[in-house]
């Protein structure tokens, strides 16, 4: 299941889609353009696993940001 982030967003994590138990980092995370960005969730509390795609809302381009690279 894809969730898409609304405007519910907290400072960092996210609640699972069916126990609501708060979940603070993603399994793994997948970094799909300069603006987008996969995460994969699993809950510790009832196994239930998913994923949520992030669309930045930053022009990197304009950004004062430099690559990890």
């Amino acid at each position: 299941m894809v969730t898409e982030m609304g405007d519910d967003r907290r400072v960092f994590g996210t609640s699972c889609d069916q126990c609501h138990d708060d979940l603070i980092a993603p399994k793994r995370s997948e970094y799909v353009s300069e603006q987008h960005v996969r995460h994969f969730w699993s809950c510790a509390n009832c196994g239930h696993e998913f994923e949520m795609s992030v669309n930045l809302p930053i022009d990197i381009g304009s950004a004062d940001v430099a690559p990890l690279n």
